[in-house]
């Protein structure tokens, strides 16, 4: 997605192929809440939030009518909510609840740049500094750390963009 122009066919069918993924992904979730699983629930959910962490509300827009002309007629909540802040939001504080303090940080990391991204930037800051990452950075994994740079750059794109730098 990221190397493909917006205008392409190749984007198009990256977009299918995202709205695939995140139906399973979201089937998954279903499922193994349906029969008590928590564990694998998360995780589902972790890569739900994978997906959609860095969707500014307008790709949201375009994959939705991407799924309505390709005939998905889902009840998906993804594909009902206006933007996906509620749903990055559910999905975040499902992971929370997790006991992998790996994946809580990248959680918190993806949510912060989902409000970032769609120009919530006093949220996202108020989100990164209650986590107290700032205060960790150093000691994360360098996947993680990269996460963390590009939620620092995006923080930072976001205040520009709302005029505060």
């Amino acid at each position: 997605m990221k190397n493909t122009e917006s205008q392409s066919l190749e984007y198009s069918e990256r977009l299918r192929d995202l709205t695939n993924m995140i139906k399973l992904s979201t089937a998954a979730v279903k499922f193994f809440k349906s029969i008590n699983e928590e564990k694998s629930e998360i995780k589902f959910a972790f890569k739900k939030l994978q997906y959609i962490h860095y969707m500014p509300d307008k790709l949201y827009q375009k994959l939705k009518v991407s799924a309505k002309e390709r005939g998905i007629q889902s009840n998906d909540e993804f594909y009902n909510e206006e933007n996906t802040e509620e749903v990055v939001h559910d999905l975040a504080t499902k992971i929370y609840k997790s006991q992998d303090n790996k994946m809580i940080v990248k959680s918190v990391l993806f949510h912060v740049y989902h409000h970032a991204i769609n120009g919530r930037y006093a949220t996202a800051k108020n989100y990164l500094l209650m986590a107290h990452i700032p205060d960790i950075a150093q000691s994360l994994d360098s996947s993680t750390q990269i996460i963390y740079n590009r939620v620092l750059v995006q923080l930072g794109l976001s205040a520009f963009n709302l005029g505060l730098i």
